[in-house]
């Protein structure tokens, strides 16, 4: 008699599971049909209003971004309840300022020049969240001012940081060395931006070209 109420417990148990699996992946195809239906908006509005000049846009930005050399290209992910792009950037202004008072100094940091040179691109992510690429070049030594720390350090710095800004765990990190070869860093960057050119955000840029 115990061992039939065991399995009916263990049987039911793996319907309750399998029911959640299910809900979980309705959900994700819901999110990417949701996501898919804005795109695809989006992309019509986009090819309506700017039907020649939306190409040659996105060509033009990714022309001068690869005259630039990048050091570390990475992936950050907010957390979910971060769903709007102004406190998106918002976030990771502050994100920067750790960062630039760390690796330069807090009095250094009130000259713009003493900062790390980044490019930010937020995209969506299937879920409805929100993402950045970041492509940051290597931090300069400047003339009037020591580093704090090597320019190795950055992605350490980075991800400390982003915790405490964020609260999120979420991060990966690419160097530029490793990435897939048919990806170039800048292309993998803007591949879903189109024509909003408010989803790249410069930091102050140095001139490190290649």
């Amino acid at each position: 008699m115990t061992n039939n109420r065991t399995r009916t417990i263990k049987f039911k148990e793996k319907i309750k599971i399998s029911k959640q699996s299910q809900d979980h992946l309705l959900a994700e195809v819901r999110a990417y049909t949701a996501k898919k239906y804005r795109d695809d908006k989006r992309r019509k509005l986009e090819q309506l209003h700017y039907p020649c000049s939306m190409k040659v846009h996105k060509q033009s930005t990714e022309k001068w971004l690869k005259q630039y050399a990048y050091a570390h290209h990475i992936t950050l992910t907010f957390p979910v309840t971060i769903t709007s792009e102004s406190v998106a950037q918002a976030k990771l202004s502050n994100l920067m300022q750790r960062v630039n008072k760390k690796m330069y100094g807090k009095h250094a940091v009130k000259y713009a020049e003493n900062s790390v040179s980044v490019v930010f691109v937020l995209e969506e992510h299937l879920s409805g969240g929100l993402h950045v690429h970041c492509l940051f070049q290597e931090p300069c030594l400047k003339d009037h001012c020591q580093l704090k720390m090597p320019g190795g350090m950055l992605p350490k710095l980075i991800e400390e940081h982003w915790k405490k800004v964020t609260h999120a765990q979420q991060m990966r990190f690419v160097g530029v060395d490793e990435m897939d070869p048919e990806y170039d860093p800048v292309e993998y960057a803007l591949k879903d931006t189109y024509c909003r050119s408010e989803r790249v955000i410069l930091g102050y840029f140095h001139q490190n070209k290649k």
